[in-house]
């Protein structure tokens, strides 16, 4: 299974615990958390040299892996 549908399984789950959810609601939900996931391209760091940007894309992507 890839993350794709691990996410989707983990949106029906949602659903499934949520049974009064409307559409609206469950775009919103969809929406936030996946941007909440999303990480962010080193290229387009505004500060810091490219030893610097590394290292805090990184983090990033570690603090994404433990949630």
């Amino acid at each position: 299974m890839d993350n794709i549908e691990r996410y989707i399984e983990s949106v029906r789950i949602y659903v499934k615990n949520h049974p009064d959810i409307t559409e609206d609601l469950l775009i919103r939900y969809v929406f936030l958390d996946l941007a909440n996931k999303l990480s962010f391209d080193i290229e387009y760091l505004p500060f810091g040299n490219s030893k610097r940007k590394q290292i805090i894309y990184k983090s990033v992507k570690k603090l994404v892996r433990k949630r």
